[in-house]
């Protein structure tokens, strides 16, 4: 087995600022169970400032930049237990399949400036 990891980190003012100069860009980065997560707190932001990191650094553990993956073809999602999980779709997937991904286990956390996020893969081969 080969381990791959990913971090990111964001300052969340700059993803407020971003979210403020453009509305449209929540919709075109987050899924709809990201916005509702972030949208059932008081000041969404960072919530999705750390979803968005975590989405950096799967890409990240994939060896793919912006562009290469879609934002919302990596989609964190909780388990029941409340713990973060990605669930990847279209390019990611395939992408994840020929590396040979067997499991992405993500990290996330913010405090009220940074937000920030490891993703770490287990490989097969």
């Amino acid at each position: 087995m080969k381990v791959l990891c990913g971090i990111d980190v964001l300052e969340i003012e700059r993803m407020r600022k971003a979210v403020v100069r453009s509305p449209a860009l929540v919709e075109r980065i987050f899924c709809p169970l990201e916005i509702s997560y972030a949208d059932a707190h008081k000041d969404p932001i960072p919530y999705l400032a750390a979803r968005f990191c975590a989405k950096e650094a799967v890409m990240k553990l994939l060896g793919s930049g912006i562009g290469v993956i879609s934002f919302r073809e990596v989609e964190v999602v909780r388990t029941p237990s409340r713990r973060p999980k990605v669930e990847l779709s279209g390019r990611a997937a395939i992408v994840a399949e020929e590396l040979g991904v067997t499991s992405i286990d993500l990290s996330i956390s913010h405090s009220h400036s940074v937000a920030v996020a490891t993703a770490v893969a287990m490989v097969q081969g």
